[in-house]
């Protein structure tokens, strides 16, 4: 087996072993849906796009495609929303926002305070210079690998994880941000909200920070409709 076999192999198994993690609910954001249950829901993702619960929380899980009305509570606002489920797999019920408001966008937006979650992260045990792990108690993190060159040291894969969504990227292929298990649109204003996420932290070497904003700054997104389609996937990825 080839190196790039052995490489591939080992990222997916990382990845598997995340997975496999107990379901970490994000502080601050509740659902409050009474077609799926009684009392709040804490979810375990939320974008603009919309949210992720615990299948394990919702008992029996809804069909996909089934739509439903709640309330979304961000820090102290509450929210009525629009639901459609999108996705259902063993560990995550992922439902879109159905015509979401530009309030519950702005709260949303408002929710992620980059500056300090970047700073909040400290290298996790077994962390290095070249194999990068920063986290927080919430689940938060960047795991970044680093390479030595003929020109010096250069970013090959980077993860980031905040609230719940999932940014990846590896060297010669595209940013992907995932949620629910879904690839959806990087945006600009998101772009820009993770290069204040990586600038903030504290815990890392300025050259290598530097390495990761040029890579946010500059590599494609997964939807970039210039993008070259034949580029080589991560592991694991599905169109």
């Amino acid at each position: 087996m080839s190196a790039a076999s052995n490489k591939k192999d080992s990222g997916q198994e990382r990845r598997r072993a995340r997975r496999a993690d107990v379901m970490r609910r994000i502080r601050g954001v509740y659902l409050h849906c009474p077609d799926l249950g009684a009392g709040e829901f804490r979810v375990v993702n939320v974008s603009e796009f919309g949210l992720g619960l615990a299948t394990s929380d919702v008992i029996p899980p809804p069909e996909i495609g089934t739509a439903f009305k709640g309330i979304v509570r961000v820090g102290l606002t509450n929210m009525n929303v629009d639901l459609k489920v999108v996705r259902r797999t063993k560990d995550i019920i992922g439902m879109e926002f159905v015509e979401p408001t530009e309030m519950l966008k702005g709260a949303i937006r408002t929710f992620f305070q980059p500056e300090l979650l970047g700073a909040a992260l400290k290298p996790a045990k077994g962390s290095t210079s070249y194999h990068t792990v920063l986290t927080d108690p919430d689940g938060n993190g960047i795991e970044a690998h680093f390479e030595k060159g003929a020109e010096g040291d250069r970013a090959v894969e980077l993860r980031i994880e905040v609230l719940g969504n999932e940014f990846i990227w590896a060297e010669d292929t595209t940013l992907r941000w995932m949620q629910n298990g879904q690839s959806i649109p990087l945006d600009e204003y998101t772009r820009k909200q993770l290069l204040r996420y990586v600038a903030n932290v504290g815990a890392m070497s300025p050259t290598k920070q530097s390495m990761l904003e040029k890579v946010l700054r500059t590599a494609p997104s997964d939807h970039d409709p210039t993008r070259d389609t034949n580029a080589p996937k991560l592991a694991g990825s599905k169109d």
